[in-house]
């Protein structure tokens, strides 16, 4: 990571996972070189007793929600008081094409990733109908 670990908290540093994207040319160019980056949320924590004392984190699809078990409507009871959001399930990472710039998204974890409407999550699976090609 190359800085302290308050800086690294402070800016949302965390060591890079390993890359999703398989070694292909890019799908639009067929150019070979991309960026990987891992992007990050930022907003402002005025829990900190300082104004203005800016936060980052990585970006995640859904963040975990303090004490929930499973599923259930009970377990979302207290939602956004226990919305934690330096932790979530389906880290993102995005490469950008270095000859035209198409961006592609992927995520880290994604079966892990709890499904529940509190979260706006949902499962899709398009296996069941029509011929998909």
């Amino acid at each position: 990571m190359q800085m302290c670990f308050d800086c690294a908290n402070k800016f949302g540093v965390r060591p890079m996972p390993p890359a999703l994207r398989p070694p292909s040319p890019c799908a639009k160019c067929r150019a070979t070189q991309f960026v990987r980056a891992i992007p990050r949320e930022h907003t402002v924590d005025e829990s900190s007793g300082r104004q203005n004392r800016q936060v980052s984190a990585p970006m995640f699809l859904t963040h975990h929600v303090a004490g929930s078990q499973g599923n259930s409507p009970d377990a979302f009871h207290n939602f956004a008081a226990d919305l934690n959001p330096q932790l979530g399930f389906g880290q993102l990472e995005v490469y950008a094409c270095v000859g035209c710039g198409a961006v592609e998204w992927y995520c880290h974890g994604v079966k892990d990733i709890p499904i529940h409407p509190h979260l706006m999550t949902e499962r899709i699976d398009y296996s069941a109908g029509g011929p998909y090609r």
